[in-house]
């Protein structure tokens, strides 16, 4: 079962079903949760999308992102093996599990239902877990649109019933929403266990002895996912232990609209691509063609962001919420937004240092990411006193640059200079951006007490604006196509 060469086209297929999953989950997802928000107040908000996301962010991260890039490290050529060895995400993830749950509890505030919500949401995150061997199954066949058949029709259901049911039973918010998270994830498991024939399993290939044959990338990439787990959830860390539910609310929220672009479209291009790289670095060509076609694309959609971002946030909180507590706050979400872009660039370029490394030098990135774990929770602690929630935004985009230079110095030192005009925008498309940009903020200004008004012409003009890069970017949109209309090859696994 040898895997032939994955192609650039093939990579962005696969991307193109992860992102329509995660479009359509996400979406279905935040219009439930903008209803929830609606009808409980921002301690409540503040307890589901920091307190109990925490807890979730802390089992799967640490769980899951080190045997995954194990898995894509050793064996990208072998599913058996594969999906063998991502039973060891379920073992490790639940005593995480079991550890953090009373830790955490012992930090929250004092609501009713508080520890009865953490017990569930803790039978929940471990029914997530079991589903682990299924979705490593995906992602080495690039078989991504399972997730649409068996993920989608659970969550559409969990969230039509919690928009009901808090909507009118508020007072029971805290019990709701983690009953139905874990019926969903039992939902969801028993649909995987009958719609994907997984290959024999191995339990061997979890035996001490298998164990510490991997010590070295187990020990590599655990210390990287400790330290990058400080860098990505040790904001939320800082927000409980140093401010109020109330602030922690109308922080998680508008955290939330900005982390909704990173979850559905960024993250989907990041393991999708760092897949590609892991089986394409032996030809350096392909490879540095593939990295500069990601690049572009990240680029792209980063200035885009920038363009309609910032000058609709006031209009798209006053839309979403109607709560003058959020669109005081419409700060936060320009900030937020800056973050992103930064949070998009540094992903990508990461994706690529960590997939094409030696080990010595992922050991060596192992040791300073621990040094910018350390800054960037220092800066969290400190910004965030000096300037309040905008410092932890603040904090993260000087995180973001710092890794970001990093890679591309170590980038630099395997591969030279990059063929940077392969990787950027066309001239007259960075025109059209900056003209587009101005057009933005003065609308947003004129109509700053019509925010549906407001947002009807962002979006026009953003329809524009892809036009103009489609008729300005010729050789971007070129190479989209060429990859795209690739005839699709075999599986990967097929004998």
């Amino acid at each position: 079962m040898n895997c032939p060469q994955q192609t650039v086209g093939g990579a962005l297929r696969g991307i193109a079903s992860s992102v329509l999953f995660q479009l359509l989950q996400r979406s279905i997802t935040f219009i439930s949760n903008v209803i929830v928000i609606r009808s409980v107040g921002e301690e409540v908000t503040g307890f589901f999308h920091v307190h109990l996301q925490l807890l979730m962010n802390i089992v799967y991260f640490l769980s899951r992102e080190f045997s995954r890039r194990t898995i894509m490290r050793k064996y990208t050529d072998n599913l058996s093996k594969g999906i063998s060895f991502s039973l060891i995400t379920i073992i490790v993830g639940l005593i995480i599990n079991i550890i953090a749950l009373p830790i955490l509890y012992y930090q929250a505030p004092e609501m009713k239902y508080a520890l009865l919500s953490y017990c569930i949401h803790s039978i929940g995150l471990f029914l997530e877990l079991i589903q682990e061997p299924y979705l490593v199954y995906m992602l080495l066949t690039q078989k991504h649109i399972f997730r649409i058949y068996c993920e989608l029709p659970s969550i559409f259901i969990r969230m039509i019933l919690q928009a009901i049911l808090i909507s009118l039973y508020p007072k029971y918010a805290l019990i709701i929403q983690p009953t139905l998270f874990a019926l969903s994830s039992l939902t969801i498991f028993i649909s995987y266990h009958h719609s994907i024939k997984l290959p024999q399993i191995d339990i061997q290939m979890i035996s001490f002895k298998s164990l510490k044959s991997h010590s070295d990338n187990l020990w590599l990439f655990g210390r990287q996912t400790i330290q990058k787990f400080l860098l990505q959830e040790g904001e939320k860390a800082v927000l409980i232990v140093t401010t109020t539910l109330t602030i922690q609310g109308i922080f998680s929220v508008i955290s939330n609209i900005s982390s909704l672009v990173v979850r559905f479209l960024f993250l989907p291009i990041e393991d999708v691509s760092y897949s590609l790289f892991s089986k394409i670095r032996q030809n350096k060509d392909e490879l540095l063609n593939a990295f500069c076609s990601f690049l572009k694309i990240i680029l792209h959609l980063s200035l885009l962001i920038l363009v309609f971002g910032p000058p609709y946030s006031k209009a798209l909180l006053d839309f979403l919420y109607k709560n003058e507590e959020f669109t005081n706050n419409s700060y936060l979400l320009i900030i937020a937004f800056i973050t992103i872009s930064t949070i998009a660039i540094n992903g990508i370029s990461e994706s690529f240092f960590h997939a094409t490394a030696t080990d010595e030098q992922l050991n060596t990135s192992n040791n300073l990411m621990f040094l910018f774990s350390i800054i960037y929770v220092s800066l969290c602690i400190v910004l965030s006193k000096l300037f309040g929630p905008s410092g932890l935004f603040i904090s993260n985009i000087i995180s973001m640059i710092l890794r970001a230079f990093y890679s591309h110095y170590n980038i630099y030192q395997l591969y030279g200079y990059l063929p940077w005009k392969k990787c950027t925008p066309t001239k007259l498309t960075l025109v059209s951006l900056f003209v587009v940009f101005g057009i933005n903020t003065y609308i947003s200004y004129i109509f700053s007490t019509q925010s549906f008004i407001c947002l009807i012409l962002g979006v026009c003009l953003g329809f524009i604006e892809l036009l103009v890069i489609w008729l300005c970017d010729k050789p971007f949109i070129t190479s989209l196509k060429m990859f795209w209309n690739e005839r699709k090859s075999s599986s990967p696994y097929d004998n």
